[in-house]
């Protein structure tokens, strides 16, 4: 369509609405037509007219025709505003028959009717979903560590029951900054190895009860610390709180009797992970078992909430993947092919992170809690595969 054609239609939208509106617009319509004549006449430099007393009128302000539809727009309020306040309305838009695009778009019949209401809502939607992120996350910033550390204090019936056929050694040693953090031995009779466990985000050392008894029949001493906060250890749970506690208990765990520090086995399990990637960047160990973990907390915030800037936002980083990079000791990385906690990908994405000698072995339909129950005997055999060849020993 040409300018013209365009313009043209413009002034049919503009007479078509004054049409709707009862005819209380003709004398605008007539205002408009009269000044389409004027300007389609052919342009040449006619004389002046003179007036009687001398001298020629005065030329018209371009916007004249605007003021008037102003003007008549204040003295009819029932007739749709014409003219926008607007300095872009006023002398600088495309005009034919001094149409504006405003005007096309105010009268219009298809736009006024249609266009508007969606674009009301398109912005009512738009505005609300920008509020709702922003207080998402601000939330999410105030109430961080709530989001990630969830522990459980301790219960003495909870502990009755988790130490039968367990048989553990209570043991409370300082961390780094002197918060009383509690653990338990689990002593296998002939070990092939000793495990620092590290264990996740929620509960507490008790829960894991029937998994140590499982890996202490299948040969491990087991030593399980509770991070700050959780079970019968003091303070609250913070990311620089809880390496002090892990790397308190590795100091503490070879302190004590029976116990080889040339074959401690950090593993570490979600959240601790992170926590035993930290440590052995401080601290020796003769291998690593990363369980069910990730690659950084905002990948995981990303893949949690990916309507939030979370990634920008987050404070705790446990940021594996930048520090497995340092780490030269065998590794071996577990992970559930249906892990509806930790997406599948970040583990991976920290096993090509890490240097070798590693493996991964992913455990076809296993979710985030439950490696142990789906992979039965063979998860316990691959543990104990894996302790034996880092150690240097032959299988029994």
């Amino acid at each position: 369509m040409g300018i013209l054609q365009y313009l043209k239609t413009c002034a049919l939208g503009m007479r078509r609405a004054a049409a709707f509106h009862g005819g209380r617009c003709d004398h605008l319509i007539q205002h408009y037509d009269a000044g389409a004549r004027k300007r389609s006449a052919p342009r040449s430099s006619p004389t002046p007219p003179v007036f009687e007393g001398g001298g020629t009128p005065k030329k018209k302000s371009r916007t004249k025709t605007d003021h008037l539809l102003r003007q008549h727009s204040k003295s009819n309020p029932s007739c749709t505003p014409l003219i926008a306040a607007s300095p872009i309305v006023e002398g600088r838009s495309l005009r034919s028959n001094n149409l504006t695009f405003f005007h096309y778009f105010q009268y219009t019949p298809f736009v006024k009717k249609k266009l508007n209401p969606i674009l009301r809502f398109a912005r009512s939607v738009f505005i609300a979903l920008a509020v709702a992120i922003i207080f998402w996350s601000f939330i999410t910033m105030i109430f961080e560590e709530k989001l990630v550390y969830f522990p459980s204090r301790y219960s003495e019936e909870l502990y009755r029951s988790a130490a039968v056929g367990v048989n553990p050694e209570d043991h409370f040693f300082p961390s780094e900054d002197g918060t009383r953090i509690h653990a338990w031995l689990v002593r296998a009779e002939r070990p092939v190895g000793v495990l620092l466990y590290f264990h996740g985000n929620a509960g507490n050392l008790a829960h894991r009860s029937e998994k140590l008894r499982r890996l202490r029949n299948a040969g491990f001493t087991i030593f399980i610390p509770d991070y700050r906060g959780y079970g019968r250890s003091e303070g609250s749970p913070t990311e620089e709180g809880v390496y002090k506690d892990a790397r308190a208990a590795h100091d503490y765990l070879v302190t004590l009797p029976n116990i080889d520090p040339s074959r401690i086995i950090a593993h570490g399990v979600s959240l601790g992970g992170a926590v035993a990637v930290d440590v052995a960047v401080h601290r020796r160990f003769a291998a690593m078992i990363l369980e069910s973990t990730f690659s950084s907390a905002p990948d995981v915030a990303a893949a949690v909430y990916p309507f939030l800037p979370a990634r920008f936002l987050m404070r705790t980083r446990l940021d594996s993947e930048s520090k497995i990079g340092s780490l030269h000791l065998p590794l071996l990385f577990i992970h559930g092919t249906n892990d509806s906690v930790i997406p599948f990908r970040l583990g991976k994405k920290l096993f090509e992170a890490a240097n070798h000698p590693k493996r991964f072995e992913p455990i076809a339909g296993a979710d985030h809690n439950d490696i142990l129950f789906v992979a039965g005997e063979s998860y316990l055999s691959l543990l104990r595969d894996f302790a034996l060849s880092s150690l240097g020993q032959e299988k029994k």
